[in-house]
């Protein structure tokens, strides 16, 4: 107030509206430039992010096209995890700098990947808006069956785990004392770790703001070309909404488990695009499962590159859609696993990441036949009651698993994302559970508590519940990936069984 000078009369002077404006004519003269600069400061961190998300595209391509003679194209993202952390662990054998490479270069977009895998949870639920998904009896029913299914399983595949991972308390290794570090026997020094988690936590102050002009850019380049194509808006559109999801639910405390737990960014980018997709169909005179059909055209980016070197004859469209992309990035997800894996790469060679396959493959085959027949006793149609035979099945292998006992699709994704989502609000409440976090010293079986909260995590909460683990640096992490690829493997390979195939639709159908 005081730098508005008054006249004689009462109204301000000429000066100091000449001051304000020229104020704010310096400060939009330099946005652009300021724009530009953090651009500059980015363009690195924007080149690799695209770099590791084409080269593992390219992976999942390439392992896809090799296994489709034998019908399992569908595990090319757990193949390519794995054949990366083979890739990282002979490298890094053969030049032993390597290692440091990793943590200065990779590590942090690696990081910000996996903490963002979650945006294509969102796209499976947006397809429900696009017809009936089921009366209300039916859902009724099916929210019955979803609570008690995980009612049994997390008190029994957590007894499971531990049960056998206690055989691992046996070995005579005392490494365990202290707390397991990413990257423990590697050539990198803890000092050069710490300055480079330091350096990234300063930078990473400014990536919201060049996060939120780069969107808005995005979304102003997609309104321009409108008539032309929709494909920008709705790219823009999608991480927009992620965003601002994410950073509702960033700003709510840690203690406040339930209240974060309903701000999830994959609900909140639901219900955006939900209401997105009913504007564009308003604004273009279509229906909304045509609006949707665009937005997600069924078509990867393995599809479009098997198209494009006339390697696949199937008749689909041209190119994928800004929901396809989304999606995508769950497949990607799993392929950077394996650097996370290459991180932690001491806790899985050992017996417990053994036992903890070993706990995988046997929850694998009593979630496969004990789940479809609590579904059933709730009597939720038989269709849906299959569908949780692949329940905890990650999004890019429950398709196949749900499709060969003939189960309900849409059903299935909802109960994978779902589950994704309790894992995430399930891991703090068992965590403190077993008073983990209470205990400054470890007592011997802690280990044991570690491995088999990881595995439990990895088998209920997929790959939500991986990424939690991964983003709250969780000594359990590594277990959650290797129980989450092995849990889906030997489901998809068992229900090529006919044998299993028939047991399984046997329980759906509540024939025992």
């Amino acid at each position: 107030m005081a730098a508005i000078q008054s006249t004689e009369n009462g109204l301000p002077s000429n000066t100091a509206y000449g001051t304000t404006t020229a104020a704010w004519r310096n400060c939009l003269a330099r946005l652009p430039q300021l724009v530009l600069k953090a651009a500059l400061a980015y363009s690195k961190d924007i080149l690799v992010l695209l770099a590791i998300y084409a080269v593992s595209q390219f992976l999942i391509w390439l392992f896809a096209v090799c296994l489709q003679s034998h019908g399992l194209q569908y595990l090319s993202p757990i193949v390519s995890m794995v054949s990366l952390l083979a890739a990282c662990i002979l490298l890094a054998w053969i030049f032993p700098a390597l290692d440091a490479w990793y943590v200065y270069t990779l590590q942090s977009r690696v990081e910000t990947l996996n903490e963002n895998i979650g945006i294509g949870f969102a796209i499976p639920l947006l397809q429900i808006t696009s017809g009936k998904f089921m009366g209300v009896s039916q859902l009724a029913r099916a929210v019955a069956a979803f609570f008690l299914t995980n009612a049994v399983f997390w008190p029994l595949l957590f007894s499971i785990s531990y049960a056998l991972l206690a055989i691992s308390a046996c070995q005579a290794v005392q490494t365990a004392k202290r707390r397991f570090k990413p990257v423990s026997d590697a050539g990198s020094t803890p000092q050069a770790v710490n300055s480079c988690s330091k350096a990234g936590a300063s930078d990473a102050r400014l990536v919201p703001f060049f996060h939120a002009m780069l969107l808005l850019a995005l979304f102003s380049a997609g309104i321009a070309v409108r008539r032309l194509s929709l494909f920008i808006l709705d790219l823009s559109a999608v991480l927009l909404l992620w965003l601002i999801a994410t950073s509702v639910q960033r700003a709510i405390p840690k203690g406040h488990i339930m209240l974060r737990a309903l701000a999830n960014p994959v609900l909140g980018t639901t219900l955006g695009l939900m209401l997105y997709t009913h504007l564009v169909a308003t604004a273009t005179h279509v229906r909304i499962d045509t609006a949707v059909s665009a937005f997600n055209s069924g078509v990867t980016p393995a599809d479009f590159l098997s198209k494009l070197l006339g390697i696949s004859t199937a008749k689909s469209p041209a190119t994928p859609g800004a929901g396809d992309l989304a999606k995508s990035i769950l497949d990607v997800g799993i392929v950077i696993w394996g650097f996370k894996l290459y991180e932690c790469r001491t806790a899985l060679f050992s017996l417990r990441g053994f036992l903890t396959l070993v706990v995988a493959a046997v929850a694998a085959v009593v979630n496969m036949v004990l789940a479809p027949m609590l579904a059933r006793a709730t009597r939720l149609s038989t269709a849906k009651a299959l569908a949780f035979a692949a329940r905890c099945v990650t999004l890019a292998l429950a398709q196949p698993a749900t499709e060969l006992v003939r189960g309900d699709l849409t059903a299935n994704a909802v109960v994978v994302v779902a589950n994704g989502i309790l894992g995430q609000v399930m891991y703090p409440l068992v965590w403190r559970y077993c008073a983990w976090l209470s205990h400054g010293v470890y007592g011997g079986n802690r280990p044991v508590k570690t491995a088999a909260i990881g595995a439990v995590v990895g088998i209920n909460g997929l790959a939500l519940g991986v990424s939690h683990l991964y983003r709250e640096k969780s000594p359990a992490a590594p277990y959650s990936v290797l129980s989450m690829a092995g849990f889906g493997v030997v489901t998809v390979v068992l229900l090529y069984s006919e044998g299993m195939r028939k047991t399984v639709r046997e329980a759906g159908e509540g024939s025992w």
